[in-house]
């Protein structure tokens, strides 16, 4: 074989190569976008947050002041949720079905977990956990919530936060 015809052999095969490819990325692209597309969204990772137990606080007798209670939280993921669920979930949760559909439309990403119901009644939780498979996309929490003894007596002092706690730190880390 002279060198025309490799060059000629080379350059053929090379195209066929470079075809190949092209014609895998239409498939992949076009033709089966759908499908791992589908697949792509169902393998996704849900991170979870989990806020500390923060510690008992006891007078100088040795009695508890302030401690913690459980306080169940119903969340929702948009993505996995059946929109057949609606009026059951929101009759189980004692509000409107529009404030549910406020809260998915409000969602950053279809697969973050969004809180529809905070302080939930024990009841709402049992059924939840009772009927899993057929609520779909519904979870719960189970948040610590600080319990003062003393009808929240003094909480300014012994550490009352809410949500916006880690503004609240910057701002008392500023005078320490």
């Amino acid at each position: 074989m002279n060198e025309a015809a490799r060059v000629k052999f080379l350059k053929i095969f090379l195209s066929l190569v470079f075809l190949f490819f092209l014609g895998k990325l239409f498939e992949l692209q076009l033709y089966r976008s759908l499908e791992y597309k589908r697949q792509a969204e169902s393998n996704s990772i849900r991170t979870i947050q989990h806020d500390p137990i923060r510690g008992l606080i006891f007078d100088r007798n040795g009695k508890i002041i302030v401690d913690n209670v459980p306080s169940y939280t119903v969340t929702l993921v948009p993505y996995e949720f059946e929109m057949k669920n609606l009026d059951v979930v929101a009759k189980l949760l004692n509000v409107e079905p529009q404030y549910i559909m406020d809260k998915i439309s409000s969602a950053p990403s279809p697969f973050t977990p969004v809180k529809i119901r905070r302080d939930a009644p024990l009841r709402a939780i049992a059924y939840i956990e009772e009927h899993k498979n057929e609520l779909r996309g519904i979870d719960y929490l189970i948040e610590h919530k600080r319990n003062y003894r003393a009808s929240g007596l003094a909480s300014h002092m012994l550490g009352y936060v809410k949500e916006n706690y880690i503004i609240a730190a910057y701002n008392l880390s500023r005078f320490i």
